[in-house]
């Protein structure tokens, strides 16, 4: 059972980043309904086995974020809103424990990287058949199906440093694999540049951070092979990528940026910041913040506070720390690299966007937790090997 609950995951994994493509009525996105039936899975893996892996203090700070977001549904100004939040933020704790207890290795972890990529790989091809067909969301700006212009082209950014982590580890894997993951990168940047998302372009830069970081951990000819992807992104962009989106991701950029806008960003955390003064300590209620100001809040940390107060931030604050600490103990250069450059492009979507329910955003900061629990694990082994091999002291007596 907890195989057939494993290998459920990872299609879970795959369906994630294009979850949105299929809506099953009374039931929400294919993620949601296949989400449960995998939990159902693991749960009944767990009655068989008796046995799930030790949690650790991240996952009880959550804990204790989740608890305080019940608690706020008391003083709540929209108690429904509340309600879903709530119901959502169960539903992913359920889930970052449900893969931390089911991907407790290196070869787990990388596949379900692998099966984020290939996920990814749907909703760029999606992007490109909206592109083809004309199939505008606005200003000739397209998306993947079912897909808000930036969650989509955000979801591929995260993708770009999985993808060449997954390439350059890819010795004795099948070339088609290999293959698939460098040609994800430009695809990935071209889909991006056709939603005209300029929050998801910059999420690009940690990702080729990373990259340029690593160049050396590849072979000369898959090095050659990622120059000539850079060539070709800037060639198929000049002649797909409709002009008004090249206006709005270069000249309009800088213009929100020397106008101090964000594309009207800064009056809408000014008005959350004003309605915060009313209730400071505890907030307005958890999920309540939309309907306060009449629009999505576009940052989570301004959400937080807004919403939970100086309770919630406090507590998410230490959700935070806790995240810290685990980036700080990885085995190795180049899995540190990757999770830290992963983790600047999460918290760019956090903070010029309402990422803070999504499940992407909590499923990277689970795979940095697997991956330090696993130099964790490292670490003791290579203790308890040192204290077996060291010889035994010579008795000595003691005469008088």
């Amino acid at each position: 059972m907890r195989k057939t609950a494993y290998w459920a995951c990872l299609a879970l994994l795959f369906i994630i980043p294009w979850e949105n493509f299929i809506f099953v009525s009374g039931f929400g996105t294919i993620s949601r309904v296949s989400g449960f039936v995998v939990i159902g899975l693991w749960l009944a893996s767990l009655a068989t086995t008796n046995e799930i892996r030790k949690l650790q203090p991240f996952h009880l700070v959550f804990g204790f974020f989740l608890i305080w977001q019940v608690i706020s549904l008391v003083w709540s100004i929209d108690r429904e809103a509340s309600g879903v939040r709530i119901g959502t933020s169960i539903q992913l704790f359920i889930l970052i424990v449900m893969v931390w207890d089911l991907l407790r290795d290196i070869v787990d972890l990388e596949r379900g990287m692998q099966a984020w990529v290939l996920g990814g790989v749907v909703t760029a091809v999606s992007v490109f058949q909206n592109y083809y067909l004309r199939t505008y969301v606005t200003e000739f700006r397209t998306s993947a199906a079912g897909f808000n212009l930036n969650d989509a082209s955000l979801i591929l950014a995260i993708g770009i440093p999985f993808a060449w982590y997954l390439a350059a580890k890819s010795e004795g894997k099948p070339a088609a694999i290999r293959w698939l993951n460098y040609l994800y990168i430009p695809a990935a940047v071209i889909a991006i540049l056709l939603t005209g998302g300029r929050v998801s372009l910059a999420a690009t830069i940690p990702g080729f951070l990373f990259i340029l970081g690593t160049f050396n951990s590849v072979s000369s000819r898959w090095r050659v092979l990622a120059l000539v992807s850079v060539v070709a992104i800037v060639y198929l962009s000049q002649s797909l990528v409709p002009q008004t989106t090249v206006d709005r991701l270069t000249v309009g950029t800088v213009e929100e940026v020397e106008d101090l806008d964000l594309n009207g960003r800064k009056e809408i955390w000014l008005d959350a910041l004003e309605v915060y003064l009313t209730a400071p300590v505890f907030g307005i209620g958890v999920g309540s913040g939309p309907t306060a100001i009449q629009s999505s809040i576009h940052n989570t940390l301004i959400a937080i506070i807004l919403e939970t107060g100086v309770v919630g931030l406090i507590v998410f604050a230490w959700l935070v720390y806790k995240l810290f600490q685990e980036l700080r103990i990885q085995p190795g250069s180049l899995m540190k690299s990757l999770w830290v450059n992963t983790v600047l492009i999460v918290l760019m979507a956090n903070m010029l966007h309402s990422w803070q329910y999504r499940k992407q955003t909590w499923l990277v900061l689970t795979f940095v937790l697997i991956s330090a629990h696993l130099a964790r694990r490292t670490t003791e082994l290579r203790q308890q090997t040192r204290v077996q091999t060291e010889p035994a002291l010579p008795a000595v007596r003691y005469t008088e």
